[in-house]
């Protein structure tokens, strides 16, 4: 399957996690090896020397020119079993041969069932929703080719991605309309809301022309962009508009004349407006790491927007004159009515300020100037005193994606198998619970895999939740996790359950608030102070989760042999471990010894064991 999506244009990589891989399997037995006077060193220089090609030579004669290769590759359990280990010994006397698959180190669960993922990611400069749309289509080939095999999607963002793109142009479609509801409002003026409406499309996609140019592309920063300075956008050609009417209704001139002198008039103050814009905005491409990333794709959007309102408003807009004031400056009664409204509110507002402009130009009018611009700045610092606690609490305010990570740990002696027989009860919890839609699940890690897993140890496991969209549950995205933490910590064996939101602010994890360090002489110690550390730190608020990186819970079998005896008796430690049977495996440290042979270890290792400990 891998091989068949990676020929799709929209599809860059797939990553293969928590699958099979054959093996033929050899359990040596000890005993009878002896028997013949074999050990494993034997048998594993004879299978290496023997079943493999080997390339001889060449031989050149009056007949031709022939390659000598020996083929002893023994592809099949059968030919291997036959194998001659030893005069009259075949591998079969001494070894059970099998065709199985190598044991694993990794696992997948996806849905809440044992599964293999197949994580298919898009191309370089690809999108999301179109590797999305096109996986979809190719599973439905697959199903139909494969139909004994169960294909399901366990994880995607391609609802997060469409939720927010359905958002920002529902949000983009409400702003417009509210923007052209407060010109219609303030100016009562049809001409002003014509023109506004055909220069927010415009200056949208010609700010979509430069970034796409520009090699940029269309994402929630830049609708955000976009969204933001819709206020501005319309400034431009507004002024513009009502300078032309002006010229038309008090000055009487032609309709060339006043356009052309109307823009002529505003060309340099609405230059001059838009470049302070710029300016005050500028730095804040540059303010460095996180926000800076955040930060430069907004300022930047919203610098190109202002630059193309400007140049729509002294271009498009005075062209656009022609055809509105054709007929004259002339308001129809609906403007009237908008015109009293606004007089009868916001129009009472006008005089107060007359008259704070007059209040600065009386006498003494540089002292009235200074105690009225103190005021305004006494009314920013008492405004500033609700705003400055809050600076600093996060860059960016939480999101609700509707997705949620969790990071579990049982203990280090655990198995892939073990951890999936721990968790399927919190799994068949999970997708009883109506906010959840899919989950998917990654024990342990694999070589080369980089999208599942990311160096786990098989007693780990990542999981991931993808929620119902936020606009169609009742709970909120942090009182579920709540409530998987607490289910989490139920699971018997567990060390650590770290819950936290994916696609929130790059500061609110789990794991960036709060780290401590502890050292001492003495590692064994070490643990019992971290769990004292923890205890601690527990009742602290705002921490959902504790986690050590270290402990002491991992077991061991320590075998301690006397050197100098066994050397008496002709015997080197290696050739001890090796007689110590674990399902033909040698014995190592950090064996499996889950599946150990009770009587060998009672044989071998009497005295390192109670009979009340598990192993």
């Amino acid at each position: 399957m891998k091989p068949y999506l990676l020929s799709k244009p929209a599809i860059g990589n797939v990553e293969v996690f928590g699958g099979y891989q054959s093996a033929i399997n050899i359990a040596l037995d000890p005993l009878k090896a002896k028997k013949y006077g074999l050990d494993f060193n034997k048998v594993a220089q004879v299978i290496t020397a023997t079943n493999k090609d080997m390339p001889m030579g060449f031989l050149k004669g009056r007949e031709g020119f022939f390659t000598l290769t020996y083929y002893g590759d023994k592809a099949d359990v059968g030919a291997l079993k036959h194998l001659v280990v030893a005069p009259n010994v075949r591998l079969q006397d001494i070894a059970d041969v099998t065709w199985s698959y190598k044991k694993c180190f990794s696992g997948y669960m996806g849905n809440g069932r044992s599964g293999i993922a197949l994580a298919i990611q898009r191309a370089p400069g690809g999108s999301v929703l179109d590797v999305s749309k096109a996986a979809r289509r190719e599973l439905k080939i697959l199903q139909a080719q494969y139909p004994r095999i169960d294909f399901q999607i366990s994880d995607t963002q391609r609802d997060l991605i469409e939720t927010a793109n359905t958002n920002m142009l529902e949000a983009l479609r409400d702003a417009i309309i509210y923007t052209l509801i407060v010109l219609l409002f303030f100016l009562g003026n049809f001409r002003a809301i014509i023109a506004a409406g055909l220069s927010i499309p415009l200056v949208f996609f010609g700010t979509m022309a430069v970034i796409y140019l520009a090699g940029g592309e269309l994402n929630i920063v830049v609708y955000t962009a976009i969204i933001l300075a819709l206020g501005m956008l319309v400034d431009d050609a507004v002024v513009v508009l009502e300078n032309i009417e002006r010229h038309l209704g008090e000055m009487h001139e032609d309709l060339d004349t006043a356009i052309e002198e109307g823009t002529r008039e505003v060309l340099s103050p609405v230059f001059a407006g838009t470049i302070a814009t710029i300016v005050i905005m500028f730095p804040l491409m540059f303010v460095g790491d996180f926000p800076q990333h955040i930060f430069r794709p907004l300022i930047s959007t919203l610098i190109i927007a202002l630059l193309v309102s400007y140049f729509l408003s002294i271009t498009f807009i005075p062209k656009l004159s022609v055809y509105l004031y054709r007929n004259g400056t002339g308001k129809t009664r609906v403007e009237k009515l908008f015109e009293k409204l606004y007089q009868a509110s916001f129009g009472r507002l006008v005089a107060p300020y007359l008259g704070i402009l007059k209040f600065t130009h009386g006498r003494f009018s540089m002292w009235r100037k200074l105690l009225l611009t103190l005021g305004v700045l006494a009314i920013l610092v008492v405004s500033l005193k609700n705003i400055m606690p809050i600076i600093g609490k996060d860059t960016m305010p939480p999101m609700d994606t509707g997705i949620i990570k969790a990071h579990v740990v049982f203990s280090a002696n655990d198995r892939v198998e073990d951890s999936e027989q721990k968790i399927k009860p919190f799994l068949e919890w999970l997708h009883q619970q109506p906010e959840v839609v899919m989950s998917s699940v990654a024990f342990g890690s694999e070589a080369g895999v980089l999208s599942l897993g990311s160096g786990n140890l098989p007693s780990e496991a990542t999981i991931t939740v993808n929620c119902v969209n936020r606009f169609e549950r009742q709970k909120t995205l942090w009182d579920i996790e709540n409530e998987i933490r607490d289910r989490l910590h139920q699971l018997p064996g567990i060390k650590t359950a770290d819950v936290y939101d994916f696609g929130a602010t790059a500061i609110s994890s789990i794991k960036a608030p709060l780290d401590v360090r502890i050292k001492s002489g003495d590692y064994e110690n070490l643990p019992e102070v971290a769990q004292k550390i923890a205890k601690v730190l527990t009742p602290i608020k705002g921490l959902t989760s504790i986690s050590q990186s270290w402990g002491s819970d991992f077991s061991e079998i320590k075998v301690d042999i006397d050197t100098n005896k066994a050397l008496s008796y002709g015997l080197t430690p290696g050739a001890i471990v090796q007689q110590i049977p674990i399902r033909g495996q040698v014995l190592s440290l950090s064996g499996n010894l889950s599946s150990m042979s009770t009587q060998y270890v009672r044989l071998y290792l009497k005295g390192r064991f109670s009979e009340d400990n598990p192993c």
